[in-house]
């Protein structure tokens, strides 16, 4: 068996790649906007996973929008965002898992 790395891609300000079940993680927020809504899908993929860490030390972001769809908030998602004052979860959120140090 062979495995295909995918590498990182950037679109607005996200850095994501595309996983093996056709959906999308986020691995980086590099963008300006200090209101960040979470698309619901990338290049046509159904975004599923906030990464590790993908907001870390972000000092513009002060509000997150985080479409009902993202079942995963990997661990230290928004870890010493000084300036973050509020995380919006989109109506029927399917979050399953919440990994520790994410808020």
């Amino acid at each position: 068996m062979q495995w295909e790395i995918e590498s990182a891609k950037t679109k607005n300000g996200v850095v994501y790649t595309n996983l093996a079940d056709n959906t999308v993680e986020i691995l980086k927020y590099t963008g300006t906007e200090s209101n960040v809504t979470i698309p619901d899908k990338i290049d046509n993929k159904v975004v599923k996973t906030l990464g590790a860490e993908s907001f870390t030390e972000n000092e513009t972001v002060v509000g997150v929008t985080i479409p009902a769809q993202v079942t995963n908030l990997q661990y230290g998602a928004f870890a010493s965002c000084t300036n973050l004052k509020k995380v919006t979860f989109a109506q029927g959120s399917q979050l399953k898992k919440n990994q520790r140090r994410n808020i």
